[in-house]
């Protein structure tokens, strides 16, 4: 299952890279916005096969709750974003599996992965300067560290 989720983040990767392109395709930011978390949400269903009803539950109001972490930088649109706009992305992308952490009591495992996200996408998308490399990062960091749940 490491493979599979190794590989699903390579393309969640991907897809967070395809929805912040300036590619002419028509709401080319969907590709990111619901592509990212659906594989996210692919990873936590297969490494934690089978899924009771309330587990079902948390991880379709997690895969809502992600899906909105993939719309914002918290920042003014034409401003740069800092450290703390990436402090809250990473903290939103952790936030987004609270109800799935609920439905299953997984606590502590949401609570190092929410911390993980957050650190991991500030160090990252302050450490590279590249835009493709950076938006790479960033989606595999949201679908990877799912492996902690």
């Amino acid at each position: 299952m490491i493979c599979i989720s190794i590989l699903l983040s390579l393309i969640s990767a991907v897809l967070y890279r395809i929805g912040g392109s300036s590619l002419k395709i028509p709401n080319i930011t969907k590709i990111r916005d619901c592509g990212v978390p659906f594989l996210g949400c692919t990873i936590v269903a297969i490494n934690h096969w089978p899924l009771h009803l309330m587990a079902w539950l948390g991880l379709i109001l997690s895969f809502g709750l992600a899906w909105g972490s993939m719309t914002s930088y918290f920042k003014r649109k034409g401003s740069d974003a800092v450290w703390w706009n990436w402090m809250l992305v990473g903290l939103a992308f952790g936030i987004a599996f609270l109800p799935y952490a609920w439905a299953t009591g997984l606590w502590f495992l949401f609570i190092y992965r929410t911390i993980a996200t957050t650190i991991f996408v500030v160090i990252w998308s302050e450490s590279i300067s590249n835009a493709m490399l950076e938006e790479l990062g960033r989606g595999f960091i949201f679908s990877i560290t799912l492996l902690i749940l």
